[in-house]
């Protein structure tokens, strides 16, 4: 008698779990104008169509730092593969007010979004035909695909029926319309995919990678060729460099003997004014580079694994991702930092940390401080709830600033070491060397120029990648980003090109007989961030974005991103020009 209890009990939970398993579940998100996508407002905070109750749905930190809100639905007798023709969600009563907010909503394009199975479907609140008609949607058609599983892989919204508004307007309110939807499962079939512009694209990181090349051979041919002419002339006769200045007397036997880089044994590691800014600029820019790193490699490694994307295309997965390996990895940033801070000569180590800590998110938390308060005057989903913000600085306090001290701790016990068992190779004089005036040609604006614009020029078309699926995505901020291999490769470029093209203008720096090498790298390669920054305003130009919500948005998020990349970019540079430094300065012979 028990037994055949325990069975009919394993009966029953297998039929309401197959139950539960057909029951389709279908969830709202958020509403925004189409052409500003970020400006985003709650589902319901529209006059729609609700469930008796409304309850806000488990979301990650990622979903809602883009803006998800995510919360129930009328939609709740969808089932895998069966049809319905017209199921009424409800009847809605609208006053004046809602009239009037919803005509205002249609004739600014808003679109809304519901989650089918997980997948994003989007569709407009309603259309504006011509200037006296605003159709609101009163028949929503689901359109959905299924696997040989069940499982839904393609949702596609559409409206079946309209009801005009400004005729509605015009009725004594209250007035009454009914709400429906339909639902068709269809087999659906990819399109050709050639030519597409995910074709377009890798055939232009492709000939980006090729230039580069290119120029890096050219580069670093010439580079080995003159440095070890260079070098190797004064090796030879046997003489150091000194004894060559105390033999120049504008003869061919003299000065005219060696590379004028030469004559700045006695300064080229003289320490850099504000040390410890750029040791701070350094460590957080490797920081950066580390994260970007990581999730870039993430992202391609799971497309490799899953073409589909599986976990790591999951709503708000990137940011989530991103945001824990940031926090995580703060003891790069302070052991980086301490170390270069100790080995140049800095003595407020304390300090070093406190800068290093705050070098990027503190103008990081300026201006989403800024634009949070923007979006919680517009009533924005934009806008963090209070129990995020106070979890973020919870992780930051607990976990990020103790782990940046760890790494300065570290950092600095690692750079006294350096300097006991590894001094630099010359040693520095008591009196600076007077800086001679230089041409154009080795001045800091025209490397500047030259080395930010070539650098953007590899970059330009990932960006403009990005760019869209921030700014223009449909289902909102990284809704659609899926090009990690293209990433990965566009940064390679930026690295490769950013190191050559600054190794070789500081050499001709270092011709023209002027040993501020330091920042002047630094900025070298970081100066590709005034081309990102310039593309971004020509993207807002040529977009149809407006308003004061997504301007602010658009202007001071493209700032942060122009800092991130200046960090990043200037970090590899000068990492790069100081090997080259050391390894020229190591084969002089000095007194």
């Amino acid at each position: 008698m028990r037994r055949k209890t325990m069975v009919l009990l394993s009966l029953i939970l297998t039929i309401v779990n197959a139950d539960d398993w057909k029951s389709l579940v279908v969830s709202v998100n958020k509403v925004w104008p189409q052409r500003n996508p970020v400006e985003t407002y709650r589902y319901y905070d529209f006059p729609v169509c609700a469930p008796e109750t409304i309850t806000p749905l488990e979301m990650s930190l990622g979903q809602i730092l883009r803006g998800d809100r995510i919360m129930n639905s009328v939609f709740t007798d969808i089932h895998r593969g069966v049809n319905a023709s017209s199921v009424v969600t409800c009847t809605k009563t609208f006053t004046s007010a809602e009239i009037t907010q919803l005509t205002n909503a249609i004739r600014n394009q808003y679109m809304f979004e519901l989650i089918v199975d997980g997948l994003s479907a989007t569709a407009p609140l309603g259309t504006n035909p011509v200037p006296e008609v605003l159709n609101i949607c009163t028949h929503l058609r689901f359109e959905l695909t299924a696997s040989g599983d069940g499982k839904v892989t393609r949702a596609k919204l559409g409206c079946k029926d309209y009801t005009n508004l400004l005729a509605l307007a015009s009725v004594s309110p209250p007035t009454t319309t009914t709400f429906s939807y339909s639902v068709e499962w269809v087999d659906w079939v990819s399109p050709a995919t050639t030519p597409t512009l995910w074709s377009i694209h890798w055939i232009s990181i492709l000939n980006s990678f090729m230039l580069t090349l290119m120029i890096v051979a050219l580069v670093s041919v010439v580079l080995i060729k003159v440095v070890r002419a260079d070098i190797l002339l004064p090796m030879e006769s046997g003489m150091t460099v000194d004894s060559k200045l105390e033999m120049g007397d504008g003869s061919d036997d003299g000065l005219n003997v060696i590379a004028y880089w030469k004559l700045l044994h006695g300064d080229i590691f003289r320490p850099p004014v504000h040390r410890m800014w750029i040791c701070a600029a350094v460590g957080s820019g490797t920081q950066l580079l580390f994260v970007l790193s990581a999730v870039s490699i993430l992202g391609t490694v799971w497309t490799i694994i899953d073409p589909e994307g599986g976990a790591f295309y999951q709503r708000g997965t990137l940011i989530t991702t991103g945001v824990v390996i940031y926090m995580l990895s703060a003891t790069i940033s302070g052991y980086v930092s301490s170390r270069m801070y100790v080995r140049i000569g800095g003595v407020k180590w304390s300090w070093n940390i406190l800068v290093t800590s705050l070098f990027f998110t503190g103008p990081a938390f300026a201006i989403w401080g800024i634009l949070n308060n923007i979006a919680i005057a517009y009533n924005s989903t934009a806008a963090f709830p209070f129990s995020i913000i106070l979890q973020l600085f919870v992780m930051w306090a607990l976990v990020t600033i103790p782990l940046t001290v760890l790494g300065g701790i570290i950092g600095r016990q690692s750079g006294i070491a350096l300097i006991k068992s590894d001094p630099f190779p010359t040693r520095t004089n008591r009196l600076a060397r007077e800086i001679p005036k230089y041409p154009f040609l080795s001045s800091m604006r025209f490397q500047i120029l030259l080395t930010g614009f070539i650098t953007f020029w590899s970059i330009y078309i990932e960006l403009k990648f990005i760019l869209e699926s921030v700014w223009a995505a449909a289902d909102g901020p990284l809704g659609n980003y899926r090009l990690y291999g293209a990433l990965v490769i566009s940064g390679f470029l930026v690295i490769l090109l950013s190191l050559s093209l600054t190794i070789l203008f500081t050499y001709f720096q270092l011709n023209a007989e002027n040993y501020k090498w330091w920042w002047r790298s630094f900025i070298a390669g970081g100066s590709v961030a005034l081309f990102v920054f310039g593309y971004c305003v020509y993207y807002y130009a040529n977009s149809i974005m407006d308003g004061f919500f997504q301007t602010s948005f658009f202007f001071l998020y493209s700032a942060l991103l122009a800092y991130a990349v200046a960090l990043m970019v200037g970090t590899v540079s000068f990492l790069s020009t100081y090997r080259f430094v050391w390894f020229l300065y190591s084969h002089v012979k000095s007194d």
